[in-house]
């Protein structure tokens, strides 16, 4: 199990985690007062690990959480409550290139739980162990990474998808699967450059309607317009997978970044209006239209082929916004 508690870990910040520090962590809790601890299982390994747990004759009670979102009843967290003390194990189930952690319905009273409380979806991740006593401990090898996808990790099932439980491939177009492995490939560029990137415009209507691409010739993709300034020529000179073509307004603002030989993707820029609002600019039917939208509060995940994405957490308010309506 690898730990997950986004409390502990946020103490531990950093690359290389400091051991003594985890230890520390870990044993500062106060036996008299509600404490929760959270981890996570591959669901390969939940058989054995339920198994032995309820043979470990642990003065504790075990109460297994199942969820039922997707039509279906699968297992979604283990909690071990001793006392005021309470280990929550919740199951990642692989979902493409990605995990995918179910909610669950346990009410723990005065307390947040760093899982549970919704589906969420983490990028596959490289984990490190580190000594506890005489135990060990695995928890994620790059921890920043980690706590800033936790940010985005709530999980939006698409409308077609939402009905049933299918981790399997859907039916895809050759180039559906050619267009995806590019703009795969972007999202990896926008890990690597730190660049904070969702999914907009008829690629995030895509999403919303079909759950996937739907033969798109280019992808639309959100990006703060400040950001973006201070870091495309970096971003421009690790790559040689794509030609990176900048526009720029009369205004000397760019607003639209043309990347690949069949330009295949468009940046959609926003800046801030006034504490509620953002310009939005986006190229349309040959045209660069502006627009004021609300601003994006918070972003969260969603799956494409099999790849996991960013997106806002209300994709359906931010296409209303964005088209004047969506069905």
């Amino acid at each position: 199990a690898c730990l997950f508690d986004i409390k502990v870990l946020s103490n531990i910040k950093g690359r290389y985690p400091n051991q003594n520090k985890l230890k520390d962590l870990l044993e500062i809790q106060d036996l008299n007062r509600p404490f929760i601890l959270s981890m996570a299982i591959e669901i390969k390994f939940m058989s054995n690990f339920f198994k032995e747990l309820a043979s470990s004759n642990l003065p504790c009670n075990i109460v297994p959480t199942q969820n039922h979102d997707l039509n279906a009843t699968i297992p979604a967290s283990i909690y071990i409550v001793c006392g005021h003390f309470i280990y929550q194990i919740s199951v990642m189930y692989p979902r493409g290139d990605f995990y995918w952690i179910p909610r669950d319905d346990f009410v723990i009273k005065k307390l947040s739980k760093s899982l549970g409380d919704y589906n969420r979806a983490f990028e596959k991740f490289e984990t490190i162990v580190v000594e506890y006593g005489s135990e060990n401990v695995i928890i994620p090898f790059n921890i920043d990474f980690f706590l800033n996808e936790y940010k985005r990790s709530k999980f939006i099932e698409c409308k077609s998808r939402s009905s049933y439980i299918n981790f399997n491939k859907l039916t895809y177009d050759v180039k559906d699967i050619v267009f995806d492995y590019r703009l795969g490939h972007l999202k990896r560029l926008f890990q690597l450059n730190q660049i904070e990137y969702w999914l907009t415009g008829k690629t995030l209507l895509n999403w919303y309607r079909e759950c996937g691409l739907s033969k798109c010739k280019r992808a639309f993709i959100g990006l703060y317009s400040k950001q973006l300034n201070l870091k495309i020529e970096n971003f421009k000179n690790r790559d040689n997978f794509f030609r990176i073509d900048l526009k720029r307004n009369i205004n000397n603002k760019m607003f639209e970044s043309i990347i690949g030989e069949e330009n295949m993707f468009h940046f959609c820029l926003t800046s801030e209006f006034n504490r509620t609002h953002m310009n939005f600019e986006h190229f349309i039917n040959g045209k660069v239209e502006r627009k004021i939208i609300r601003k994006i509060n918070q972003m969260c995940s969603a799956e494409i082929l099999e790849k996991k994405y960013t997106i806002p957490c209300n994709p359906e308010s931010v296409l209303i916004e964005i088209f004047d309506g969506v069905k």
